[in-house]
């Protein structure tokens, strides 16, 4: 709607990197460091830090939590500053949209 007809498949996919990139690659790295933020007993490999064997229920669940809230209100304001700033092309007097 705000993209003119002979750039809208390239539009859509810049659209499509970018939610990718933004969606897929920060949650997976956010919520492994609070899972590993819940761990009360590791194990421990020639000297060095293994995988986790005991894990605190309540604080992993308090931890998803808050960390579920903080990506839920980044992306209402994220959402509400495009609704915000957003101009909608002028029409002219032809009834088409005015071109960039």
């Amino acid at each position: 709607r705000c993209v003119c007809d002979r750039q809208r498949s390239f539009a859509l996919g810049i659209q499509w990197i970018v939610v990718r990139t933004l969606g897929g690659i920060p949650g997976p790295i956010a919520f492994g460091w609070v899972i590993d933020k819940a761990c009360l007993l590791w194990q421990d490999q020639c000297g060095q830090q293994g995988s986790c064997f005991v894990y605190q229920n309540s604080a992993m669940s308090r931890y998803m939590l808050i960390t579920g809230l903080v990506y839920k209100v980044l992306g209402f304001l994220f959402f509400t500053t495009a609704c915000l700033l957003y101009k909608p092309l002028s029409e002219s007097p032809d009834g088409l949209a005015a071109s960039l």
